[in-house]
């Protein structure tokens, strides 16, 4: 039985000058050209890690620019320092908000309704289709409130590094019921 070799029956071709003028034609070509091939050819695995390759990214919601925008501009200045209208948050209420909204922007259900609290915390409010969720961020601690069937929960987060693990388990919970 006769099997084609995978030069016979290759629908594409790649020539070379070489190739034109078999006569011409050196030994050895297509072996160099393999390991010229092969040699500077490198697969996703021989370049990263495993870890790296399948390491999920955050996808940064659209609204995360305008929230982080508004609360660099809600920071006191000396302008705005003697006259308070209670818009005003401190640099670090600012901070805490703006590492909290980069840490967890992609878990939150839309984009907040944020205002500051007579305590000068910053709060951000959120719609959903079970109720509402409302978040008080302030330097030392985080605060989650939503009410679910008619109870409220709450949940403070006062490790901060641990923020965003704390945030979703909080709004899974919410999820389930």
């Amino acid at each position: 039985m006769y099997s084609p070799t995978a030069d016979e029956v290759a629908s594409i071709q790649i020539k070379t000058p070489i190739d034109w003028n078999s006569k011409i034609r050196k030994p050895g070509v297509t072996e160099r050209y393999k390991r010229l091939i092969m040699r500077s050819k490198k697969d996703l695995s021989d370049t990263k890690l495993e870890n790296d390759v399948y390491k999920l990214s955050m996808v940064i919601p659209e609204w995360l620019k305008s929230i982080q925008e508004s609360i660099n501009k809600s920071v006191y200045t000396v302008a705005n320092l003697e006259q308070d209208d209670e818009r005003s948050i401190n640099q670090e209420v600012a901070d805490a908000a703006s590492d909290f909204f980069l840490k967890t922007a992609d878990l939150l259900p839309s984009e907040p309704h944020i205002y500051r609290s007579k305590k000068g915390d910053l709060v951000s409010e959120y719609k959903t289709n079970t109720g509402n969720l409302t978040i008080i961020i302030s330097p030392s601690f985080v605060i989650l409130f939503a009410i679910v069937n008619g109870d409220p929960v709450e949940r403070k987060i006062t490790k901060l590094n641990v923020v965003r693990m704390e945030v979703e388990e909080f709004l899974g919970s919410l999820a389930t019921g």
